[in-house]
């Protein structure tokens, strides 16, 4: 997603946050030299944090970025020096509401993740399997985010669209009492579980489970954490899961047949972890985070001899920075999230923050050229790629 942070003054610079699923909008030289322009004048007037919601894989350089949001764990540039990292993403900025409550439990795990191949999903399925193989009754809650049957079976390779065929076959009917799938459906994002009530469901768990492996910060195993919910997870996961991760509130697993020996584990030794409740709050709550992230931006504008806005918004940045909150006008967003759609979106929406007109001229050559850059995206991975490993 892409917001305004501040807005810019007569005075000083504003400050706005592009999503590194807008990376490719700056990288792509043959499109972006024709909005080069309007760029410029807009880094006149602020300056570009770039906040990456997934691991950073040696990547290469996003022009025009000022500094990026990412986890210490989360990887690098294969420029450094050109590329400068700040520690905070969406989990440094978990809303007080994830508190923990006096709850009896009614599940033994609990896991938040979206139905697509990196995240484990089909793990999580085969180690539930063999965990009732052994007689132990462990109850499960995965709760995941559902797009439409439509696009959710039509994309094979962005969906895991083998979710419910493997459950049924691996999870047997006597079993299925103790294994609960809860899809939430978004209605093209105008609804989403309530903070309280996933609260409540770490509340109501013993344990949670990120079978992932490559995450960026990951918000929701931090969410358990602040809620008194210990953590199992991948030992070899890309990215910056690991970070907060100690021997008091988590245990990882090293493969998948060790999964279903971490859960029983984890279980019997439940009320052994001690999650130091403080710590976990002066590292992922918005309520110890927001005055020390206003502190490193007033210092950033102190170095370019710039007067900081002390009155800055910074409400919702978990949801903000990892576009879940909606703010663009639906002409420029993708359908189920607030990601600038193309590169046409992109040129339009910097030249709304410009407060001028797009170029008719400019339009229709950046349209042309997407639609090249699109056409043999799709030559690329969707022909040549599955005939090649096929």
């Amino acid at each position: 997603m892409v917001f305004v942070l501040n807005k810019n003054k007569k005075d000083s610079k504003g400050v706005i946050v592009f999503n590194s699923a807008e990376a490719l909008f700056f990288r792509k030289k043959f499109i972006e030299k024709i909005y080069t322009k309007e760029i410029n004048l807009l880094k006149r007037d602020y300056f570009f944090f770039m906040h990456w919601s997934w691991a950073l894989r040696n990547e290469a350089t996003v022009p025009y970025i000022d500094f990026h949001l990412a986890p210490i764990g989360g990887g690098s540039f294969q420029n450094k020096k050109a590329n400068r990292i700040i520690n905070y993403s969406s989990r440094n900025f978990i809303d007080k509401i994830f508190r923990r409550k006096n709850y009896k439990k009614v599940y033994d795990v609990i896991s938040v993740l979206r139905p697509t191949p990196e995240k484990g999903f089909k793990s999580l399925i085969n180690a539930a399997s063999k965990v009732y193989k052994k007689k132990k009754f462990v109850k499960f809650l995965i709760i995941f985010p559902m797009v439409s049957d439509k696009d959710f079976y039509g994309q094979t390779n962005k969906f895991y669209t083998d979710l419910i065929k493997d459950y049924k076959s691996h999870i047997k009917k006597e079993h299925r009492k103790y294994f609960t799938l809860l899809p939430i459906n978004t209605f093209d994002g105008d609804y989403m579980l309530d903070k309280e009530q996933m609260c409540n469901f770490y509340n109501l768990s013993k344990i949670c489970i990120l079978p992932s492996l490559i995450e960026g910060g990951n918000r929701a195993i931090h969410e358990a954490l602040l809620c008194g919910c210990p953590i199992i997870y991948y030992k070899n996961v890309v990215g910056g899961v690991a970070d907060y991760m100690e021997k008091n509130n988590s245990i990882s697993y090293s493969s998948e047949s060790d999964l279903p020996n971490k859960i029983v584990k984890a279980l019997k030794n439940s009320k052994f972890f001690k999650i130091n409740q403080k710590k976990t709050k002066q590292l992922v709550s918005e309520e110890y985070q927001i005055p020390k992230f206003k502190k490193l931006l007033n210092k950033i504008y102190s170095s370019n001899k710039l007067k900081f806005d002390k009155n800055i918004d910074l409400k919702e940045l978990d949801r903000k920075l990892d576009s879940h909150k909606i703010n663009l006008p639906k002409n420029l967003r993708m359908k189920k999230s607030n990601h600038i759609k193309d590169f046409t979106s992109f040129y339009k929406y910097i030249c709304i923050l410009l407060n001028r007109r797009p170029s008719i001229l400019k339009l229709t050559a950046v349209a042309v050229l997407q639609l090249i850059f699109y056409f043999l995206r799709f030559l690329k991975y969707e022909i040549y790629i599955k005939l090649k490993y096929k």
